[in-house]
């Protein structure tokens, strides 16, 4: 999933940048949008052809890309303001901190809702003879909107903190 992201955002940036020039004004989210739909749908095609199984876990998520208003945000900020290749290059970075969230929240997800990393067990049996018990609610997708939520309060938290010293 974080890997769909980074290239959708860093095509996507790409290719408004290079069409900057000729998207009239009242056109301009309505042309980003259908960018990052073909975008989508592309690395959704692709998924399927490269990795078939792993295409099937995150084939409903890969579209989610396209309500994603942060990367059209980006879009809309980045790659209309710049060249090409510097909006690919800033794409490319803004999916790799996109991708390094949505690896944190997987991972939290998964150890909080069921004890697991990638199928095998990490939480210790004698945490569960102690009272411990996984977390169902954490496997739902409002949890991911928490998870986020605490990411962002953790970072202003530390910014803050930056600040003062």
């Amino acid at each position: 999933m974080a890997l769909s992201v980074i290239a959708v955002l860093a095509l996507a940036n790409c290719v408004a940048s290079m069409l900057r020039r000729t998207i009239p004004g009242a056109a301009r989210r309505t042309v980003l949008i259908v960018i990052v739909v073909v975008l989508s749908v592309l690395v959704e095609q692709v998924l399927t052809v490269v990795a078939f199984e792993v295409s099937m876990l995150v084939s409903v998520y890969v579209g989610l890309i396209v309500a994603n208003s942060v990367l059209m945000g980006q879009v809309a900020s980045v790659a209309l303001h710049c060249g090409p290749l510097r909006a690919l290059v800033k794409g490319l970075w803004s999916g790799i901190g996109y991708g390094v969230v949505l690896i944190v929240v997987a991972i939290v997800r998964e150890l909080t809702g069921s004890g697991t990393l990638w199928g095998s067990r990490v939480v210790p049996q004698c945490w569960y003879d102690a009272g411990y018990m996984n977390n169902n609610v954490m496997l739902l997708p409002p949890a991911a909107l928490l998870i986020v939520a605490c990411v962002i309060w953790i970072r202003r938290a530390r910014r803050k903190g930056e600040l003062k010293n």
